[in-house]
């Protein structure tokens, strides 16, 4: 069943998580099919149409990781958590861990961008909004992150402002907050987060 045929559906009622992953998979399914087709016909525009499958697929998986962790609580997403994180540091050009990326973006010269800011700013996002989930209200959330990182509380909460935005980062990055602030990948989450952050600090 396709996103369209479950938003018409009255019998169903599916979840929201549902309907976005249809809707994600039906998108990924487009880009891939066309840029398959543009590689096949040789066409110029290729690169542009590969990076968009890429970040269409990655959409997929993050919408599937949604769904599986809240309707099926007792299935281990930490690998789709994992996939999704190696995806996003490759694409931004570090090393690959554990999977291969071809043309990792490069900085001039052929220098490895090893994190980006959007990156570390979704840790530490993910990081207050995981003390909220716990039942602090933002600043104490906040004020919680800067004595465990030293980030001052005042750009914290312009970094959540600026993740919220529809002007914001990319929607990748956006993606990526949503995935580290998903603690049924882990009981000890906002630890790893923070130990994820003294790795790759860049303010």
């Amino acid at each position: 069943m396709t996103s369209s045929e479950f938003e018409q559906s009255e019998m169903y009622g599916p979840p929201k998580e549902l309907f976005e992953l249809a809707l994600a998979l039906d998108e990924a399914d487009l880009s891939i099919e066309k840029c398959l087709s543009i590689m096949q016909n040789t066409q110029a525009d290729f690169e542009n149409e590969q990076q968009d499958a890429f970040l269409k697929i990655y959409l997929a998986i993050s919408k599937l990781k949604t769904f599986i962790g809240k309707n099926y609580t007792a299935l281990n997403t930490r690998p789709l958590f994992r996939l999704l994180t190696e995806w996003h540091d490759t694409f931004n050009g570090s090393q690959a861990k554990f999977t291969n990326v071809a043309k990792p973006n490069l900085k001039k010269g052929g220098k490895p961008i090893l994190a980006d800011k959007n990156h570390v700013r979704a840790i530490l996002v993910a990081a207050v909004k995981i003390q909220m989930n716990k039942g602090l209200k933002a600043g104490k959330a906040e004020e919680r992150v800067f004595r465990d990182t030293g980030v001052n509380q005042t750009i914290l909460r312009n970094w959540r402002s600026y993740m919220n935005r529809k002007k914001g980062p990319p929607a990748i990055v956006k993606e990526l907050a949503l995935s580290f602030e998903d603690e049924t990948d882990s009981p000890n989450q906002y630890e790893a987060l923070i130990q994820l952050y003294r790795e790759n600090k860049i303010v």
